[in-house]
Formats: C-alpha cells, structure tokens, sequence
C-alpha cells in the first residue's frame, strides 16, 4: 500500500507522558487507561487536555516483545508536576506525517506505514530526530497519523 507523506510543523507543546511494557494483547487496554488516568491527573492539577494524544514506541511491541510504548498527552498551561507521569515539553518541529486508517492502522498492516515513512525520509536526505510519534486521531484508534520528527 502506498501512503502519501506530507511535511509539516508540528507546534510546541506542554505534555504529560507515562513510559508502559506491555505486549501487543495488552496494548489498547494500556492506552485507553492510561489516558483515563492523564485526564484524572491534569483536572486535579487544573489543567485540560488540548489535543490527540499519541504514543511513541520506545522498543518493539509484539507478541513476546513488551517495547516500552511512551503515552503522551498534550496540555493547555504549565505544570511543575503532575501525579504519576512525567511534564514534558516539546518544541516546534518538521514531521514528516502518514496518515493511516481501517485496516491498515491495525497491528501488524500498520508497520508497512512506519516502514514507508522511514524509507522517504531516508530518501530526502532528512536526519530523524525522534521515535515516530503514532496520533491518535479518534477514540477509535484506528484513524491515526505517523509523525517522524526530523531536520
């Protein structure tokens, strides 16, 4: 399947992450708690969620493989701290983006995504800077966009 890329700048942003070791059977079931708890947490500290949240693979996630999956969700506002997760931020950035939906976002179809996206980059001479970021466009989790960081 083939995947169009677009480049784009991907904003600054104030996040909340958590770093999980799961395997692929446990994976959404990770994510979606997970999240439920990122939101539990940034309401007791006054803050809202303000945009999709993503997850960027630190390690591979298979059936025997537990990665870790980094979940991050980003804020309106600052935080020293929050409960139970890391307060990150993330400066402005080039991505290069795949989006990904229906079959093709799911285990293991969406791989050949990752695979396109790190080809064209190499292709295009761009130096990636961090693990792809998968977006989490919908509850669904299954429309998605693949975001590469790069310079």
């Amino acid at each position: 399947m083939n995947f169009n890329i677009e480049v784009r700048l991907q904003p600054a942003q104030h996040f909340i992450s958590r770093c999980c070791y799961v395997t692929v059977a446990d994976l959404l079931p990770c994510i979606e708690a997970t999240l439920a708890e990122m939101h539990t947490a940034l309401a007791l500290e006054g803050l809202v969620a303000a945009g999709a949240p993503w997850g960027i693979y630190r390690g591979d996630i298979s059936e025997s493989a537990d990665g870790p999956i980094e979940i991050c969700l980003p804020f309106v506002g600052k935080a020293a701290e929050c409960v139970g997760f890391d307060v990150k931020f993330q400066p402005a950035v080039q991505g290069a983006v795949i989006a990904v939906s229906g079959d093709a976002a799911a285990y293991p179809q969406v791989i050949e995504a990752y695979q396109q996206g790190k080809r064209w980059l190499d292709e295009q001479g761009r130096m990636i800077i961090d693990d792809a970021r998968e977006v989490w466009l919908s509850d669904d989790v299954q429309v998605l966009e693949i975001i590469w960081p790069f310079e």
